[in-house]
């Protein structure tokens, strides 16, 4: 269509004759509706990439429950889950807790939650994925303990977000500091870009349409997140998301207790 106006507009220039008002307006009303489609695609392709990663949560969620259902145990703490499971597995400690003692680390949006890539919490999706609960991952060989990649290659799943993936953590998201009512000691669900250094993956726009779509749409309280840096939210009570389309945050989604 493009291209089109383009030859138009030069048949036009090579003419004797002026632009009339009315073609004028044709003219305007065609590119108002380029812009129009352009906007409205890239619409369309956010919010399909929020439902994705919505989704993507849910079935992690669910895949959760149906293994501990099971087996009575948290995936990757389970300490049984190499016999009984698949013997590429090593087995948890099965102390209820998803990640190395001693318990929760306390950072504002637990940006400093480190071992996410190794050790019970890489065996947590290794788990799922072994027990046929969870797909967009690999098993991959006994005693593999880290991973440097989401997806192909790893048991840590990519995420529906260019280059990121989802590992879990188990910590206190501490809300607004001052409001001890916004503080939450769990395991999240971080989706993020890098493994080992937990990079953002989301714009605050993209991270507020999605936190508006099944929770409060609040950084700081709830079961979706933001990592608590200036960036992306402030760490406040009933703060909202800074929207701005700069990858700057981090989302993290309640997991489970």
């Amino acid at each position: 269509m493009l291209s089109a106006l383009s030859r138009w507009f030069q048949i036009r220039l090579r003419s004797d004759k002026g632009f009339t008002l009315i073609e004028m307006s044709i003219v305007l009303v065609i590119i108002g509706l380029i812009i129009g489609g352009i906007l409205k695609g890239q619409e369309i392709i956010g919010t399909a990439r929020s439902k994705a990663v919505i989704n993507e949560i849910n079935a992690a969620r669910s895949a959760v429950n149906t293994y501990y259902d099971r087996y009575r145990a948290l995936p990757g703490d389970d300490p049984n889950g190499n016999t009984r499971v698949d013997p590429r597995l090593i087995a948890g400690n099965g102390d209820g807790v998803v990640g190395p003692s001693p318990g929760p680390t306390t950072a504002p949006g637990m940006a400093n939650v480190s071992n996410a890539n190794q050790g019970e919490n890489y065996q947590y999706f290794k788990a799922l994925v072994a027990a046929g609960l969870l797909n967009g991952a690999e098993v991959g060989p006994v005693g593999t303990i880290q991973s440097t990649a989401f997806g192909v290659g790893s048991s840590l799943p990519a995420s529906p977000v260019t280059g990121a993936g989802m590992t879990v953590v188990y910590g206190t998201h501490d809300g607004d500091v001052s409001t001890p009512t916004t503080k939450v000691t769990a395991h999240w669900y971080r989706m993020h870009k890098d493994p080992a250094a937990a990079k953002a993956a989301f714009s605050p726009r993209e991270l507020a349409n999605i936190d508006n779509q099944v929770d409060d749409g609040l950084p700081s309280e709830g079961g979706v997140r933001g990592d608590g840096s200036a960036n992306c939210a402030p760490q406040t009570l009933n703060a909202v998301y800074t929207l701005s389309d700069n990858i700057a945050c981090i989302g993290f989604f309640l997991a489970h207790p």
